[in-house]
């Protein structure tokens, strides 16, 4: 009698052999420096860096909020009027173009167990003996995302002197979410640890969206 050999692609082999492309917690390197002056008490005025979108654009307004939740972590205190201020915190973030990367994976070929195949693997699945293998191909798109806090020394920049940065911090990250909205938050939290603290090093964070600390931390007040 002869059998057709079926070519099964099952959803379980597809989920097993299928990269995911689904965004993992998200990972940064913040690289931190600083003076080692303390910043606990210190008096903040925020504007955006030089070359960012205007201080009173939504966006700016929204992703500054996540960079004082940061900064209230360390005990800093936000005033109105920049003459007041100790520090001027200044504000990056920005995402680079698509980079798009190709890989490879396997889907299985199917007989019924049982039936007498000279191609067969001898593996033995649930779903029937492997006779052999399809190779595909995949394309995945990341992206390049970054934000960067810097406090300058207000009382120099208010006397015209050279600028004088008493710390900053830099945070970098790449991953398949390319909407700034759910990614600055994150790298925020991840900063928030390193504010006014030199690394030496960087340091790789990583944040589940359901963790404990990090939902604390989005439900913090902005200025407590």
């Amino acid at each position: 009698m002869h059998w057709k050999i079926c070519k099964i692609v099952a959803t379980f082999a597809l989920v097993m052999a299928t990269p995911s492309f689904a965004e993992k917690p998200i990972v940064s390197n913040v690289s931190a420096y600083s003076d080692g002056a303390p910043v606990v008490s210190q008096r903040y005025f925020i504007e955006p860096e030089k070359g960012q979108v205007q201080a009173n654009s939504f966006e700016f307004s929204e992703y500054a909020g996540h960079v004082e939740r940061a900064l209230s972590t360390k005990g800093m205190i936000r005033v109105p009027d920049e003459n007041d201020a100790d520090v001027f915190v200044l504000v990056g973030y920005g995402i680079s173009q698509p980079n798009i990367s190709s890989g490879i994976y396997s889907t299985p070929h199917y007989v019924q167990a049982g039936i007498s195949n000279p191609s067969a693997t001898g593996q033995v699945t649930r779903y029937g003996v492997v006779t052999g293998y399809d190779v595909n191909t995949y394309d995945i798109t990341t992206y390049d995302r970054y934000l960067r806090i810097a406090a300058l020394d207000a009382a120099a920049a208010r006397a015209n002197l050279p600028i004088k940065e008493r710390w900053h911090v830099d945070v970098k990250s790449e991953g398949t979410y390319d909407d700034l909205r759910q990614i600055v938050p994150a790298m925020a939290y991840s900063a928030s640890a390193y504010i006014g603290v030199d690394t030496g090093k960087a340091v790789a964070v990583r944040v589940k969206s359901k963790s404990k600390d990090y939902i604390s931390f989005l439900q913090r007040p902005i200025h407590p």
